[in-house]
């Protein structure tokens, strides 16, 4: 049982489909500025300020999701779907 100060599934998926977004970013160069980390690390607090959630709390879930990994699979097979569909959205526009 997860306890209720974990971030849930569903909101861990959204935060993962952004990262994944911008990691997807940084490797095609699209990530503008000349110190490419402090750049990522930037975004990276704007994804978990989207979501309404700290470094330390989303630390601390993906840390209690890594100790039951069918969970953690669970929810990187939902972040694939999330990326599939807007790579279709994007094919389409």
């Amino acid at each position: 049982i997860i306890s209720s100060d974990v971030i849930s599934e569903e909101k861990m998926v959204a935060v993962l489909t952004d990262i994944q977004l911008v990691e997807a970013a940084k490797a095609r160069n699209l990530i503008p500025g000349t110190d490419k980390i402090t750049t990522t690390l930037e975004y990276y607090g704007e994804i978990l300020q989207k979501h309404e959630i700290s470094q330390q709390q989303f630390e601390d879930s993906y840390s209690v999701y890594k100790d039951h990994p069918e969970m953690l699979g669970k929810i990187y097979d939902k972040v694939l779907e999330e990326l599939s569909k807007k790579q279709a959205e994007a094919s389409n526009e």
